[in-house]
């Protein structure tokens, strides 16, 4: 009895073994699912975000997830939009379905690109830390090499009383540039004064900052010389000094 029902129990196991054999043999991994397993290099590898152009030749795209299509091949929109995030300027997906696949290799994928993000920043940062060392050690070297300006006139500051204020309390009078009249019209002219505006009187270290920043920009650009000189880039010039100190210059998507 013991062998017999050894003998039993074997070809029972063996039975089940080659059932489930049978079975795993049986299950297909679909497409799909192979294709979000992998490691997505762009949003547009994905297989549930579709790129077509419509009737009118602009260029769409359509999340098949919650079906909505969107204007312009935008990856990063594409990619916020599937991973829910805001500040995309994009609608997040309506989709409560997307399996674990997709949603881990989505989120790869945008840790990617965050890091590559982060990593572009830093670079940009410590060129402009370079740039900005430089061209206060290329502007000491070129106002070394300029004449001394002319001092500006001798500003003299006078304490006298202010009629119907107390003793303890004085005016300042500044005098720029005092001009004495000549003897024939003393007694007939006033003695004049002629004031000065701050703006006229800049920062000479400024000035040869500026002139470097000018020329590393059109050199590390690739800009033409003429440039230095054009009217346009001079109408910047003119309207940078009466901008406000608040004033932030305009992206790359506002300019265009």
């Amino acid at each position: 009895y013991i062998i017999s029902f050894n003998k039993t129990l074997f070809h029972t196991m063996s039975n089940m073994d080659e059932d489930c054999e049978s079975v795993l043999g049986e299950v297909d991994v679909s497409p799909q699912l192979a294709t979000a397993a992998k490691t997505l290099e762009v949003i547009w590898d994905d297989d549930k975000i579709e790129r077509y152009i419509d009737n009118e030749g602009k260029r769409q795209w359509k999340c098949l997830w919650c079906g909505r299509s969107f204007q312009h091949w935008n990856a990063t929109k594409a990619l916020l939009h599937v991973t829910k995030q805001t500040g995309g300027d994009v609608r997040k997906c309506s989709c409560n379905s997307i399996d674990r696949i997709h949603q881990q290799a989505y989120q790869l994928l945008l840790n990617k690109q965050t890091t590559k993000k982060n990593s572009q920043q830093l670079v940009r940062e410590s060129k402009k830390q370079s740039s900005d060392e430089y061209i206060a050690g290329a502007g000491q070297a070129y106002s070394a090499t300029q004449r001394k300006k002319t001092t500006p006139p001798n500003i003299s500051a006078s304490s006298t009383p202010s009629p119907g204020i107390s003793g303890s309390q004085k005016q300042m009078t500044l005098t720029f540039g005092l001009e004495t009249p000549n003897s024939t019209q003393q007694n007939s002219e006033i003695t004049r004064y002629h004031q000065t505006k701050l703006g006229d009187h800049s920062d000479p270290q400024s000035e040869s900052q500026l002139t470097m920043a000018i020329a590393d920009l059109i050199h590390s650009c690739g800009l033409p010389f003429s440039l230095a000189i054009h009217h346009k880039f001079q109408r910047v010039l003119t309207l940078a000094k009466v901008a406000s100190t608040k004033y932030v210059p305009p992206g790359r998507n506002k300019v265009a």
